[in-house]
């Protein structure tokens, strides 16, 4: 995993290494490919933004005051890419956030996916339960 970073060395790092893990647990078979960058609050609309490029994939994150919820972030869009490359029928009829409700948006095979995997990752990796923010109680446990 290539890490690239505006912000501070320490956290680039931990970035890296996170990734380089989940690439490696996810088996993306060439993870070097995907860059993790690594922005400012103020710098990006939204959380992430993850590039449709399946060769060269472009995960950008907003650097967060809660590591855990970065980390998980990058892990949640990391799943995405190993549903690209490995479960494309998720995306067959995938909507865009911005193209429905978020109860919706959160009920898609790919985001039920993702978001069972971002809490799979926390509680296996970072040994914490992570709750998700603003979904419907049926789409999350706490």
């Amino acid at each position: 995993m290539k890490t690239i970073l505006m912000i501070d060395e320490k956290l680039q790092k931990v970035a890296n290494r996170t990734a380089k893990l989940i690439g490696d647990f996810l088996k993306l078979t060439e993870p070097e490919k995907c860059e993790v960058r690594l922005v400012e609050e103020n710098k990006v609309e939204s959380s992430v933004q993850l590039s449709e490029d399946k060769d060269h994939p472009l995960i950008i994150c907003r650097v967060s005051d809660e590591p855990l919820a970065m980390f998980a972030v990058i892990g949640h869009e990391l799943q995405h890419i190993h549903q690209m490359l490995y479960i494309k029928e998720y995306f067959q009829n995938y909507s865009l956030e911005e193209m429905c409700d978020m109860n919706a948006f959160n009920f898609q095979p790919a985001e039920i996916d993702a978001n069972a995997f971002t809490i799979f990752l926390c509680e296996t990796i970072f040994n914490v339960g992570y709750l998700l923010k603003n979904f419907h109680p049926k789409s999350c446990r706490k």
